[in-house]
């Protein structure tokens, strides 16, 4: 039986596969990662019952030029197959994603 990734094995994996999608300027911060930091930078973790839910947020800014709502979209699909791929017993629980463009640079 696989061991179940940490967070930080996750945030890591959720970064990297947003960060590959095309328009993606950079991750960000937000405001109340300063009183709570992520797990990676742009990627915050909640699990709401450990076993069956997991949310991640996803904060980032757009490349100037490219459609937010689009870029989001696609960093949604990238990092569900990727954690689908890297974590399998990630997928068996219910996963969210839910991502923030913060800035169009």
């Amino acid at each position: 039986m696989p061991r179940i990734p940490d967070h930080r094995e996750i945030a890591a994996t959720a970064a990297r596969a947003a960060t590959s999608v095309p328009g993606v300027a950079a991750l960000t911060s937000r405001p109340a990662d300063r009183l709570r930091p992520p797990a990676a930078p742009g990627v915050r973790i909640q699990s709401r019952d450990a076993a069956t839910r997991t949310d991640l947020e996803i904060s980032l800014a757009v490349r100037m030029g490219h459609p937010a709502t689009a870029v989001a979209r696609q960093v949604r699909v990238a990092v569900i197959e990727s954690l689908h791929a890297d974590h399998p017993r990630v997928w068996a629980t219910d996963v969210t994603v839910s991502v923030t463009v913060t800035a169009i640079v």
